[in-house]
């Protein structure tokens, strides 16, 4: 009388548990029960953690970590990518994480990720996210027949870039600019230019500064 007994049963105890309560007085005199306790799943579904859609460029490497909590089932939890654009990988710890690495290159295209998340017990769940990519700029080849400096490549934006040769600013010397073709005007000293490498640096407007294209060149 007056006692309480505690029932708090984990994952692990899924199932019928025999419970052997036993009584004691102070004079030696006891009894006891048996009781029988069925231990069945919560309610509760898997669920991901959720994840952003991605918007990269080509080129770039990204990793997602993915995270998944299983209330109610069993570990271990297998991770797989039913659906992702080649360029796209999973890597699963097991145990409800799991790290997506995205990676691509040109030619690949964007698209939608869904990751597939099942325990031992069989609770399942999904979830996704979308890929958007753009392309990087590149820079592919340079000339300096005086007195043009010449830029080939793509991605320079058609104006507002910001170019820099051997760590100045020549900026002021662009006569012309168009997404694939940047020219300079002015003679060795005014562009800094060396004998050797040279290493240019542009910076196209479009890019807010972020994404720096670097090229060098031998003068």
């Amino acid at each position: 009388s007056g006692s309480l007994l505690t029932i708090d049963p984990m994952n692990k105890d899924l199932g019928i548990t025999t419970c052997t309560l036993k009584v004691t007085d102070s004079v030696g005199l006891s009894t006891s029960t048996v009781l029988f306790i069925t231990v069945v799943p919560c309610s509760i579904p898997l669920n991901f953690i959720d994840l952003a859609d991605q918007d990269l460029k080509v080129g770039e490497v990204r990793f997602v970590n993915v995270r998944v909590n299983n209330p109610c089932g069993l570990p271990p939890i297998a991770l797989s990518l039913p659906i992702a654009p080649n360029y796209v990988t999973l890597t699963d710890a097991g145990n409800g994480t799991g790290t997506v690495r995205i990676a691509p290159q040109r030619g690949d295209i964007g698209g939608r990720i869904i990751i597939e998340a099942r325990d031992s017990v069989g609770l399942f769940t999904q979830s996704s996210f979308n890929i958007s990519l753009k392309i990087g700029g590149t820079v592919s080849s340079v000339n300096f027949s005086k007195p043009n400096l010449t830029i080939s490549g793509n991605g320079f934006g058609n104006g507002g870039a910001r170019i820099s040769i051997n760590n100045m600013d020549v900026t002021s010397r662009i006569n012309t600019q168009n997404d694939t073709l940047i020219t300079l005007r002015g003679n060795k000293k005014r562009l800094n230019l060396k004998t050797g490498p040279n290493l240019i640096r542009i910076t196209p407007a479009s890019n807010n500064g972020t994404d720096i294209l670097e090229f060098v060149f031998d003068f």
